[in-house]
């Protein structure tokens, strides 16, 4: 019996629609990928100007700098044991600590030299008790250093360094001190309100060594900076690697010293140190950092190379 017309075309239609029916099922299950967006443009962004370098802008780097003027000359006074401008620089409510000590700890000897060390110290003395406490001590030198610091209003919080040294006949002391200070400024001068000490090195021994800087002339005078237009301080000087050699070939060592400012030269004149840089036409204003003499050219003469902290521009 023969296939009727109508079921003919449904068997065709089936095997159609079947194929089809399993694409779209393969279709819904494994969609296709989601077309990657476009890379993103980059967008040029301008350049932001480079901060201005100012060594005295910032507020805690100026109030260390007049602390360390008026720490200058309160050394000077110590030294010159002139009491009435040692407590000029002292807060009449002061309370702490005395600012040298002799040390209660261990001690050990190193090639004659006696060091005892210290650590904290909880006296609370007054001003009265500070000032009787500092005319104890008879100080050949005295120099203070800020090794950091905050400023908050009119207080500078700080740690202070204190490095002094004393002589009685052919025996030599050494006291260095640090501990935290708190600083007031009053009226538009700094004093001291606070110190507690926290270590102490004190160093005993004979005399080695003599100081002959000024008997030879060789006191420098302040550097051309404008923060530093009377006096040098500890914190703001610094010297770097010393010359020493005979550029002159008469027989005598002569000496380069590299410092902030103008760099000194000293010729050895027959025993007395004489600054001759500008006369010799060796002038560096840059911050010298160290010096050599040298022969680099093989010619029979000594040449001075120096190199500076900071240049001024490339090829200081």
């Amino acid at each position: 019996m023969a296939p009727r017309e109508g079921s003919t075309r449904f068997a065709l239609a089936a095997l159609i629609l079947t194929p089809l029916a399993g694409l779209v099922l393969l279709a819904v299950m494994f969609p296709p990928a989601a077309p990657a967006p476009p890379a993103a443009v980059p967008v040029p962004v301008a350049a932001s100007p480079s901060p201005a370098v100012d060594d005295y802008t910032d507020a805690d780097e100026d109030a260390v700098l007049e602390v360390e003027e008026m720490l200058h000359d309160l050394a000077d006074q110590l030294v010159r044991r002139a009491w009435g401008g040692v407590m000029y620089h002292v807060s009449p409510d002061f309370q702490g600590s005395p600012l040298l000590r002799e040390a209660d700890g261990p001690a050990r000897t190193v090639g004659g030299v006696t060091i005892t060390s210290g650590g904290p110290d909880a006296r609370i003395l007054d001003r009265a008790g500070f000032r009787a406490a500092l005319e104890g001590v008879r100080l050949r030198t005295a120099k203070f250093k800020v090794p950091s610091a905050k400023l908050e209003g009119e207080t500078l919080r700080a740690r202070l360094k204190i490095d002094a040294t004393g002589a009685d006949g052919p025996r030599a002391k050494r006291w260095v001190s640090e501990g935290v200070a708190e600083l007031l400024r009053r009226d538009g001068r700094w004093q001291i309100r606070r110190f507690q000490g926290a270590k102490i090195s004190v160093e005993e021994g004979e005399v080695r060594f003599l100081d002959v800087t000024a008997a030879l002339g060789m006191e420098l005078s302040p550097a051309e900076d404008p923060q530093a237009a009377s006096r040098q301080t500890f914190g703001r000087l610094f010297l770097g690697g010393i010359a020493a050699g005979d550029f002159d070939g008469d027989g005598d060592t002569d000496l380069y010293v590299p410092r902030v400012g103008p760099d000194a030269f000293f010729r050895n004149e027959g025993g007395r140190m004489v600054e001759r840089g500008a006369a010799l036409g060796v002038v560096n204003d840059a911050s010298g950092a160290s010096a050599l003499f040298l022969d680099y050219d093989n010619d029979g003469d000594l040449d001075l190379l120096v190199a500076n902290f900071e240049p001024a521009r490339p090829g200081d």
